[in-house]
């Protein structure tokens, strides 16, 4: 005679995965005076709580950033530390906080401001606005300041920033 075990495993029917609801409860711990349109921005889409880290710990490189200014660089990030770096490093490098927002928001790597300082280096006369939109949301500055070069030398500043910016492809 053959003996069959069977086992039972009970699954629940749904996972408890970390998802948006829990990044707020994470970022109102940090701040406990979000309201409810600035924390669904940081948290929208939110699988983990690197955007509840990064808003607590981007003060710590710009100390009078301001909440909207935070939620608007941690939104979307999937590595908070990278993020920090990235914003940190351009706001020390004298870039505004405007400005080192739209390079370096959601930047899960340094290679938004190192595509920056790359294409300020090689095209002195690049007007800032323009390598920050050329270089926000890249994750390969080589290849991105590359691209950029050899199409602004057949083309407009304005038209070889839409052909390579990393960030306006994925929209």
């Amino acid at each position: 005679m053959k003996y069959f075990l069977t086992i039972f495993l009970v699954i629940p029917a749904f996972a408890q995965a970390y998802d948006a609801m829990d990044c707020v409860n994470d970022a109102v711990k940090v701040y406990s005076k979000f309201n409810n349109g600035l924390v669904t921005r940081l948290c929208k889409n939110a699988s983990n709580s690197e955007p509840a880290k990064c808003f607590r710990d981007i003060s710590a490189v710009d100390d009078s950033i301001t909440v909207g200014i935070s939620v608007d660089v941690c939104s979307g990030t999937t590595n908070a530390s990278k993020t920090v770096d990235c914003y940190g490093k351009a706001w020390n490098a004298g870039i505004s906080r405007g400005q080192a927002k739209n390079l370096c928001a959601g930047a899960s790597t340094t290679e938004p401001l190192k595509c920056f300082v790359d294409i300020s280096n090689v095209d002195k006369e690049i007007p800032m606005g323009i390598a920050i939109d050329v270089c926000s949301g890249s994750t390969n500055a080589s290849r991105t300041v590359s691209c950029y070069l050899k199409a602004a030398s057949s083309m407009n500043r304005g038209l070889a920033t839409t052909l390579c910016s990393a960030k306006l492809k994925e929209e």
